[in-house]
């Protein structure tokens, strides 16, 4: 322990949770619970969390918890370490917590043989991440939306009663520039499904993967963790089918964000020879939308990512940055000499989307 320090850097043990707990009401509010606890850092089929607690007589004043991701590196396949949940008490920031926690956390993955770093910062820690700690910003995923419904959206903005003219007005609008979309082919069987067939989505998902040197594994395995057995939220995953293969995939659920009820489009996969079953996908998902009244649809996604251009066809657009009100970074940081810097730094070698962040 620093003698400079009134806190001590520990691995986490069980006892402390209740304290946990407390830092993160304070942090966020009602956040974590322990079955949300559990899943994310201690589900059976996965590896143990690597959790790092700064501790101060007792109680917890900051944490970096830290999982680990199959990942696709290159023609090879190993674990990467995503930090998430990273935070500090109020009166014990500008101690240097944050930067004690991150780098120990770095330092103990690279122990364990983990090549690979990376995390989803928000707007306060991310210039810590790069100008203090020095590591590396990848890029910042572009958020493409879809308003389907205008007037839904600006009335959770002014309230249910409002009916004034700019209300109305942007109705041609929304025409104009989010055409509705209508799917005319019968040849493609759409289907909710509830469970992963490991045969049926194997072949289409190392396709889809298969241009991006760095992403994580979507297995069943993986997949049935991330949205299946979700203790907090609902996803809804459809299929896409010809002839009885399987030919897209498409998972998404009903969140808010910036005060807005959203349709979190998480993970969309086509097959590259059927992209009209990708438009089939996304107009059963407007249908249900329609149906719980929710006037807009979003998707994190690079467009080197060939299903971003199905979500262009679809009528998706690129929100800017500007009014996005978030910037989605990607940062990453890797000590591993088999990994070159150019080739970690190109945006085009990465598969990212919304479901590879820990907050939808």
């Amino acid at each position: 322990m620093d003698k400079n320090k009134d806190y001590q850097i520990i691995e986490y043990e069980s006892r402390y949770f209740p304290s946990i707990l407390e830092l993160f009401s304070i942090v966020h509010e009602d956040y974590m619970d322990e079955r949300l606890w559990k899943w994310k850092y201690f589900y059976p089929s996965r590896k143990p969390a690597q959790i790092l607690m700064a501790v101060q007589q007792g109680k917890v004043v900051g944490i970096q918890p830290a999982f680990f991701n199959r990942m696709k590196m290159g023609n090879t396949e190993r674990l990467a370490c995503m930090l998430a949940d990273v935070m500090t008490h109020p009166k014990h920031r500008r101690k240097g917590v944050f930067s004690a926690l991150v780098e120990e956390s770095k330092q103990k993955a690279l122990e364990k043989g983990v090549p690979l770093i990376y995390t989803f910062p928000n707007e306060q820690s991310f210039p810590m991440f790069i100008r203090h700690l020095k590591w590396h910003h990848i890029f910042s995923l572009p958020l493409h939306i879809k308003i389907t419904n205008m007037l839904r959206i600006v009335q959770e903005w002014k309230g249910p009663k409002s009916k004034s003219f700019a209300l109305h007005a942007l109705a041609p609008i929304q025409k104009l520039m989010f055409r509705q979309l209508t799917v005319q082919s019968k040849q493609y069987e759409i289907q909710e499904i509830s469970q992963i067939n490991e045969e049926d989505v194997s072949s289409l998902l190392e396709d889809s993967l298969s241009e991006f040197p760095f992403a994580v594994i979507r297995d069943r395995s993986y997949l049935e963790w991330r949205y299946i057995k979700h203790p907090r939220h609902t996803y809804r995953i459809f299929q896409a089918c010809k002839d009885q293969k399987l030919v897209g995939l498409l998972i998404f659920r009903m969140g808010t964000f910036q005060n807005i009820t959203i349709c979190f489009l998480c993970d969309f996969f086509v097959d590259r020879n059927h992209q009209n079953g990708g438009l089939a996908l996304l107009a059963e998902m407007e249908h249900i939308m329609s149906e719980e009244r929710v006037g807009i649809a979003g998707s994190l996604m690079l467009s080197s990512k060939r299903e971003s251009k199905i979500l262009k066809r679809a009528g998706f657009r690129i929100l800017p940055r500007r009014l996005a009100g978030k910037e989605f970074y990607l940062v990453s940081q890797s000590d591993d000499v088999s990994i070159k810097k150019n080739f970690l730094l190109n945006p085009q070698n990465w598969f990212m989307t919304w479901g590879d962040t820990d907050i939808v």
